[in-house]
């Protein structure tokens, strides 16, 4: 960048201080490799700009992830609050129970010894109802004594396999928080990295849109010197009356070309894509100027002369392209970038007439007033406005 900034003010110091004397093959091809060095330029600048976009997205998608990992953990947690209640709770019910157990083990254990005692002094007692009854009385209350005692001890053990597969799943959940927890980590560090490389990214472009713009006021200037070479050097013509080129007809000059205004077609079939003047970029939070309008249309499309006129300049200018410099004598000069002239310099056109083909796909179309560019919008009929 450094370098093509320093090959714009040679050049424009040499122009400036021979009076544009210098050969029109050398200054050309000199314009040719800025040409060629700001297209390269451009397309690197809009390479750096889909990165910069591609890695905003990547951060929002990144912060999205988070988002929903925050989600996760938060209810895992609340998750394991609830099972700790559960498990607490099953310990305090285990604790009772096993409590009773064994209380109810020994109470069960005297019991049995009383009426293995009770059995063996029943042969001495007498036979008949009154012992019947409490036989059978002792043999019910002591089975219902045994089958309760193993409904408890079933349901201790039960509740202790429950406990256990509590605790299994509490360290699943211990073990899902902690995975989520680092996967939250390995998050924020990428998104931590994602945020400082566009960071850098961004101040790459900005670093660099603002020698493009300075390189791009640089050749405004070269294009205005142009323009002003040549209104002297129609001048000189004039008045040594030794002009060679085609006669001027005074009839077919527009002498007010203010008349033309709302009148004008547009140079070549298409849609205007980019308006005159200052333009704010919000994403990179930049200005950029147009001094004229863009125009998409086909390759290879028809560009005509929207006036009478004598061509000035026909050649390459860096940042436009190919370019045509039309004079029409009158003070308005309109430029045509990014054709392949048909005409050369000191040729007289007509309006409407064709004067090159696109290059690609885009037509830079300016309106100057000597070398204050105008609004090109103006001046056309917004009929052939699509």
């Amino acid at each position: 960048m450094r370098r093509f900034s320093l090959l714009v003010f040679v050049l424009l110091l040499s122009l400036s201080l021979n009076g544009f004397s210098a050969n029109k093959k050398t200054i050309e091809q000199k314009l040719q490799t800025i040409d060629k060095t700001i297209m390269k330029k451009k397309s690197d600048y809009n390479k750096l700009r889909q990165q910069y976009a591609k890695l905003l997205n990547d951060v929002k998608s990144t912060d999205a992830l988070i988002t929903s990992l925050k989600t996760k953990i938060k209810k895992a947690k609340r998750d394991l609050n609830l099972l700790n209640r559960k498990i607490a709770n099953l310990k305090k019910e285990i604790g009772k129970v096993s409590k009773n157990v064994e209380e109810q083990k020994e109470e069960l254990s005297l019991e049995l010894k009383g009426y293995y005692k009770y059995s063996r002094i029943s042969p001495y007692y007498e036979q008949g109802v009154w012992f019947d009854y409490m036989n059978r009385f002792i043999t019910s209350y002591m089975q219902n004594r045994i089958r309760d005692y193993l409904n408890k001890s079933a349901y201790l053990r039960s509740s202790l396999l429950r406990l256990n597969a509590y605790m299994k799943k509490k360290n699943a959940l211990l073990d899902n928080i902690k995975k989520q927890q680092e996967d939250l980590q390995t998050q924020r560090e990428t998104l931590k990295k994602l945020m400082d490389e566009a960071d850098s990214k961004k101040q790459q472009y900005l670093a660099q849109i603002q020698k493009l713009t300075q390189e791009k006021e640089n050749l405004r200037n070269l294009l205005k010197k142009i323009i002003e070479e040549e209104k002297r050097r129609q001048a000189e013509q004039r008045k040594r009356k030794a002009q060679k080129a085609q006669k001027i007809n005074p009839k077919l000059v527009v002498k007010e070309f203010k008349a033309l205004r709302g009148r004008v077609a547009l140079p070549v079939s298409g849609r205007v894509v980019s308006t005159f003047g200052k333009k704010y970029d919000p994403l990179f939070k930049v200005y950029t100027r147009n001094d004229g309008i863009d125009i998409k249309s086909k390759k290879d499309s028809c560009v005509r002369s929207i006036a009478y006129g004598k061509v000035g300049f026909a050649g390459n200018l860096p940042g436009y392209g190919g370019v045509v410099i039309i004079n029409h004598l009158n003070g308005y000069y309109t430029v045509y970038g990014g054709i392949k002239s048909k005409v050369g310099v000191g040729s007289i056109v007509k309006s409407r007439q064709c004067i090159g083909k696109l290059e690609k796909n885009k037509l830079h179309f300016e309106i100057r007033r000597h070398s204050t560019p105008l609004n090109p919008l103006n001046f056309l009929d917004r009929r052939f406005l699509k």
